[in-house]
């Protein structure tokens, strides 16, 4: 026979199962989080993130902003990671018998402090970013369920007096030892990712990169709204990508690129321009492996031609290492729609999209393109890769110079 104090006992264990549960589910969507804001901020995340899923929901946007990071390279997902590790402990502490008063007490200012601090960042989201993080919410609906449950164990509890049970010597230690856990929690492991996930610095310092690019002076570099474009196309900072499909460095500078436009979207848009390093197409290249890059440039143009640029730019880049020439408009075929696969199939057997990408070499070749990727940023020539702190240095120094007529 079960009595009202057992059954009550029992429902105060299972919500304590339920709540190491939702905290340990916290935890590593947060530690997922905290590598994700690292790889965007080093540039190496993928094109696009699985919860990107429209201008309502883009998770890489939001962890491009501001508000992602509690300081300079310690993302704000980091010391989430914390809390709830810190709220794991308390969960365990509330499964034995001596220590669930308290921990219940404690946990209930601790998860109140998170939801008030989630709500925040929901506003921030829904009336500063425009955008919502998929996994941010989530994250967020497991810390109100969290308090609600340790809300609800405090009135079975009696937790709401344990301030008279802590006059006892056992009680301040066992206040102390949750104080210390708290605490640890939040410093220590966003400390942790920072150690293992931070982004290194560049052996050179970002303010020399910026001035040996700016220092050479702006070219005149053709960005004109027939080319394929990303981002903002009001942006006042234009950066001009000469790129090649199948080049590695290529499609490390897309990523860094996709970051750049998810930390800065208002300020800067990206045109694409062709540089296969290909002998069929490109008579400067005696012999080369990018055996499928001129087949691919001429595909890209006619998704652009298509108004489907950006879904082919991302497969072709994401699926690299498949490229080949048989493969390219299999590839392309499977994210341009049916209805316009004739079309598509007419443009890249077509004299023009040959001669467009001919335009594209032979502009390269008159700027000093050398290698892929090459960038002009405002017609200022930037060559090879450039950390994540270089870019959002120039972007903010080519804010304040002038544009150069033809850029």
């Amino acid at each position: 026979m079960h009595t009202p104090a057992k059954n009550s006992d029992d429902l105060l264990r299972k919500l304590s199962i339920v709540t190491l549960i939702a905290s340990f589910l916290g935890g590593v969507l947060n530690a997922s989080l905290a590598i994700h804001y690292f790889d965007i901020h080093s540039g190496s995340a993928a094109l696009k993130s699985f919860c990107n899923l429209g201008t309502a929901f883009n998770c890489d946007a939001v962890a491009a902003s501001r508000f992602a990071e509690v300081v300079s390279g310690i993302p704000i997902a980091g010391v989430a990671a914390g809390w709830f590790l810190a709220a794991l402990i308390l969960a365990i502490m509330t499964l034995q018998t001596e220590w669930r008063k308290l921990a219940y007490t404690w946990l209930c200012r601790w998860s109140l402090a998170g939801s008030v601090v989630c709500a925040g960042f929901i506003g921030v989201m829904a009336f500063v970013l425009h955008t919502f993080c998929l996994q941010c919410l989530i994250q967020d609906g497991l810390v109100f369920l969290i308090f609600a449950i340790a809300w609800f164990a405090n009135s079975k509890t009696g937790a709401k007096n344990a301030e008279k049970f802590a006059t006892t010597t056992a009680t301040r230690s066992q206040t102390k030892v949750i104080l210390a856990t708290l605490g640890a929690s939040v410093i220590a492991v966003p400390l942790i990712f920072f150690i293992f996930f931070g982004a290194s610095q560049t052996e050179i310092p970002a303010n020399t990169l910026v001035s040996s690019i700016v220092s050479s002076g702006p070219l005149p570099v053709n960005a004109g709204p027939e080319f394929p474009t990303l981002g903002n196309k009001n942006a006042p900072i234009t950066v001009v990508e000469f790129s090649d499909f199948q080049c590695p460095y290529c499609k490390r500078g897309a990523q860094l690129l996709n970051s750049v436009l998810n930390r800065f979207p208002d300020d800067v848009k990206v045109v694409f321009r062709n540089y296969p390093l290909d002998p069929s197409c490109n008579t400067k290249m005696k012999s080369g492996g990018h055996t499928a890059s001129c087949e691919a440039a001429r595909a890209a143009y006619c998704a652009h031609k298509l108004g489907q640029f950006n879904a082919v730019y991302e497969t072709f880049f994401e699926r690299q290492s498949e490229l080949a020439p048989k493969k390219v408009t299999e590839f392309a075929n499977a994210v341009i729609t049916p209805q316009s696969q004739n079309d598509f199939a007419q443009c890249l057997a077509s004299s023009e999209t040959q001669a467009w990408v001919g335009r594209d070499l032979e502009e390269g070749d008159h700027l000093g393109v050398q290698s892929t990727p090459t960038f002009f940023v405002n017609g200022y020539k930037v060559e090879g890769l450039l950390p994540m702190e270089a870019w959002g240095l120039l972007i903010k120094t080519l804010k304040e110079i002038p544009k150069a007529p033809g850029n």
